[in-house]
C-alpha cells in the first residue's frame, strides 16, 4: 500500500514547469493577453505601437492569431536614413503600413522553428510577411537575425514572448520592403 501512496504524492508534484515570461520593455508578456496587449505595456515600443495603431494593424495583433510579430524597438525608428524609407513613412500612412506588415507573419513561429524546424535553404530559413514580402532569419539560437529583401540584417535582441494569439520577437532595425520606393496600397 505505500507504494500506492507514493505514486499519490507525486502525481500532484509538476516535474515541467512553464518557462518564466519574457520581459519586453520593463514588461513580462503574459500567455493570456494578446500580441497588441503586450506590445502598449512595453515602454520600448512606443513608436511601434503609435505606428500600429495609426495604420489600423493594431486590431490584427488584437485578433486571433496566430501571429508572429518582429517588434522594432523604439531606437529602431532612429535607425532609418532621413532620405529613405524614414521621410516616406513619416509622411504617408500607406508607405507606414506597407513597412509594418512586413513584420507580421501569420504564423506562430519560434526561434527554434526558424532556425531548426522548417527547411533551410544554405542554413537560411524563409517566411512570408503579411505584406507578401521575404524575411530571411539565419544563425542560432543565442543570435538569431532576420534579413530582408534589401539585404539589411536585423538582430533578435528578446525572442519566444509568448502571447495568447502568438509571439513577439523584439528586433533592433525595421525590416524594409524590396522596392526602392514605397508605394500606398
Amino acid at each position: 500500500m505505500s507504494g500506492l501512496c507514493g505514486c499519490v504524492a507525486l502525481s500532484g508534484c509538476s516535474f515541467y514547469r512553464d518557462p518564466p515570461p519574457v520581459v519586453i520593455g520593463g514588461s513580462a508578456v503574459s500567455p493570456d493577453q494578446p500580441v497588441m496587449a503586450a506590445l502598449r505595456a512595453s515602454s520600448e515600443h512606443r513608436r511601434f505601437v503609435t505606428a500600429l495603431e495609426a495604420t489600423g494593424l493594431d486590431a490584427e495583433l488584437d485578433g486571433l492569431g496566430p501571429l508572429t510579430v518582429f517588434a522594432p524597438n523604439d531606437a529602431a525608428f532612429d535607425k532609418l536614413r532621413p532620405k529613405s524609407a524614414k521621410a516616406m513613412i513619416e509622411d504617408d500612412l500607406g508607405a507606414l503600413k506597407q513597412v509594418l506588415s512586413g513584420h507580421i507573419v501569420r504564423a506562430r513561429l519560434t526561434t527554434e522553428d526558424l532556425l531548426t524546424v522548417f527547411p533551410q535553404l544554405n542554413g537560411k530559413t524563409k517566411v512570408f510577411a503579411i505584406n507578401k514580402e521575404v524575411i530571411v532569419a539565419q544563425g542560432d539560437a543565442n543570435s538569431p537575425r532576420l534579413i530582408d529583401l534589401r539585404k539589411r540584417t536585423v538582430d533578435v535582441l528578446q525572442s519566444d514572448a509568448i502571447a495568447s494569439n502568438g509571439i513577439i520577437h523584439v528586433i533592433d532595425g525595421m525590416l524594409l520592403p524590396q522596392t526602392d520606393k514605397l508605394v500606398s496600397p
